[in-house]
């Protein structure tokens, strides 16, 4: 009897140690450039994206964006919304090391999501390193460059807007 309890244990710990394993996930690190591509890019640093837009619709809990040095010249908001991260998995958008991403409005803008070049919905954000400029006033409505709805333990920091 002593034995099949043993192995009744030894199973329940082994069954204990594979679902765990299963539960870890392992985060994911993404790349925009201002000479990305959406359609043909895979979101690594040798093929990346272009928009934050394509990044947020991969991106999960834990996972980094890197936004390669240049001029982001967008025409529609940047609609990162419907994710999260976690207290201890948060999403990262962020400068690639030593390079300076700049976002600003390009030609005829086209997307009037609340008039906002980013626009950020969820929780447990953190976002850094960026320069988000060119946001005059166009029309009776208010322009900005970022707009945060509905956020819960977000980090944003070394942000330039102007």
């Amino acid at each position: 009897m002593k034995q099949f309890s043993e192995r009744i244990a030894i199973r329940a710990l082994i069954s204990t140690i594979i679902v765990l394993f299963s539960m870890i996930s392992y985060a994911a690190t993404y790349y925009i450039s201002p000479t990305g591509n959406d359609a043909s890019g895979n979101g690594t640093i040798t093929s990346p994206w272009f928009t934050l837009n394509k990044a947020w619709s991969a991106v999960a809990a834990g996972d980094v964006i890197y936004m390669r040095g240049g001029t982001y010249a967008y025409t529609s908001t940047q609609l990162l919304t419907g994710k999260n991260g976690t207290s201890a998995s948060k999403i990262t958008i962020t400068a690639y090391p030593n390079e300076k991403p700049i976002v600003k409005k390009g030609g005829s803008f086209s997307y009037r999501m609340a008039t906002a070049m980013i626009y950020i919905t969820g929780s447990n954000i953190f976002m850094s390193n960026i320069s988000l400029t060119g946001f005059r006033q166009e029309d009776a409505y208010l322009w900005v460059a970022l707009k945060l709805v509905d956020i819960n333990n977000c980090t944003f920091e070394r942000l330039s807007i102007h």
